[in-house]
């Protein structure tokens, strides 16, 4: 009797202990996740999506001339919006690098609390869009709605600029 027990549970033991191979899922290769993804995004898809534009006035962009931060993100916006992604790819610190002089290096002319709060949102786009973009189960949706945050955080932050500008011009006269 207790032969018969100790065969059950060894028997038991060998089943539980053997895993089945084709439950194990390989991680699918940075380079084809890439490659699914160029191949879904493209630039006219980018376009459909619905939002309002704001661009810099001519004094705003006299202000920030100098500042070289917002101009890299003006050509990663520019790429965005062509579906080129490949800056969201690397992993060599470019990102926290924009994000930190954009922070630290904003020009005080159109520096405020609400134009702060803007590239904070800015921020959060970014690494939002980095972590969806670098997933493997990243669908074109999912990815399209990321960018639509991106650009509209990109938009508002124009935005703000442009009426910090314009209160700072408002010269009241006191009769």
């Amino acid at each position: 009797m207790r032969s018969y027990w100790l065969t059950i549970c060894l028997m038991l033991s060998v089943l539980v202990g053997c895993k089945n191979k084709e439950d194990k899922q390989e991680p699918i290769p940075k380079e084809v996740t890439e490659k699914i993804i160029s191949e879904e995004l493209s630039p006219q898809d980018i376009a459909k999506l619905k939002l309002t534009e704001f661009a810099l006035d001519p004094q705003t962009k006299q202000r920030i001339s100098d500042w070289q931060a917002y101009n890299k993100l003006d050509d990663l916006i520019i790429n965005v919006k062509n579906a080129d992604l490949n800056l969201f790819y690397n992993d060599d610190g470019d990102m926290e690098t924009l994000v930190k002089n954009l922070k630290g290096n904003m020009p005080k002319n159109i520096q405020s609390e609400a134009t702060e709060a803007r590239v904070l949102a800015i921020e959060t786009q970014l690494l939002k869009l980095k972590s969806i973009a670098n997933l493997s189960t990243t669908k074109k949706p999912e990815l399209l709605a990321s960018i639509h945050g991106l650009l509209e955080a990109f938009y508002n932050l124009n935005f703000q600029m442009n009426a910090k500008v314009e209160a700072d011009n408002i010269t009241i006269e006191k009769p």
